[in-house]
């Protein structure tokens, strides 16, 4: 699974997949403006995406995403705001 971002977020190709699902696990992929990672960026668990050690803004345990069907959505808790539109959507 991939997350690709939506026209809402201009800062990136949205042709190109910014991150990759590993189990449980959410990569950053070469795509990705802070490159590529061996560590991941998230967690998920129970369609929330936590910050993990290795992400660039900080471990928290609060969740910065949210899975909803085949989008992904920030939370308030994400540091750049909450956003009503979708910031990534899935593909497989």
């Amino acid at each position: 699974m991939r997350f690709y971002n939506t026209q809402h977020s201009k800062t990136t190709d949205t042709l190109r997949p910014q991150f990759e699902v590993r189990g449980k696990d959410v990569y950053p992929t070469v795509a990705h403006p802070d490159g590529q990672s061996k560590l991941p960026y998230f967690e998920i668990r129970d369609n929330k995406l936590y910050p993990t050690v290795a992400n660039p803004q900080g471990h928290s345990a609060h969740p910065f995403y949210e899975i909803q069907g085949s989008t992904v959505h920030t939370t308030r808790f994400h540091p750049g705001g909450h956003q009503v539109s979708p910031i990534f959507h899935i593909r497989q």
